[in-house]
Parts: structure tokens; sequence; C-alpha cells
């Protein structure tokens, strides 16, 4: 008789860790879930981040190399492109940034050139 007394308690308590461990799961899921939810919802621009690892470096050597400020011989362009280079320089892992600058750029400094 002690040992079906036993045996009951052992599987009562077994029965106990199952049911607190699967509640500690849901717990869990629910953690993870509004973490995925946070990411999913959140402004982040994958194809610039693609973009940077991949294109941002070859964008930056040309930017630098056409609108370095000694290839510009009036003083107000000069300005204009020491400006822009030094956007150029502090953004050239950013893609996106790196192109608004090539329009700025285009806009200010090769229209009257």
């Amino acid at each position: 008789m002690l040992w079906f007394i036993s045996t009951i308690l052992i599987i009562a308590i077994l029965f106990y860790l199952l049911l607190r461990k699967r509640k500690k799961d849901k717990i869990d899921l629910t953690e993870k879930d509004r973490i995925v939810s946070e990411i999913l919802e959140s402004k982040i621009d994958f194809q610039n981040i693609f973009k940077s690892s991949f294109e941002a470096t070859s964008l930056y050597n040309q930017l630098k190399v056409l609108y370095h400020p000694d290839k510009f011989l009036t003083v107000e362009k000069k300005e204009v492109a020491t400006k822009l280079f030094q956007e150029i320089t502090s953004n050239k892992y950013d893609y996106k940034k790196l192109i608004e600058i090539k329009q700025i750029a285009e806009n200010e400094l090769l229209t009257n050139k």
C-alpha cells in the first residue's frame, strides 16, 4: 500500500511540474510573439541595409572623386563642394543618404560648371 501512495505522489509531482513548464513555455511564447510583432511593425529599411552592405562603397568612391572640393575653381562652388564632401565622408556606409547627396550635388554643382 505504501508503494501505491508513493507512486501516486510521484505522478502528481510530475504532472505538476509538466503543467508548470507548459505555463512557462506559454509565457515565453507570448514574449517571443511580442518581440516578433515589434520587429515586424518597425520601420526598418531592409533594402537600404542590403544595398548599403554591397553597393555603398563603390558609390562612395565614385562620389568622392566626382565632388572633391579641389576640382572646383570658383569659391562658391568650392565651399558647397566642401560641405557636400564632408557629408559624403560621414555617410560613406549609407547608400540611401549617398544617393540623396549625389542628387543635391548634381543640382548645386553641375548646373553652372
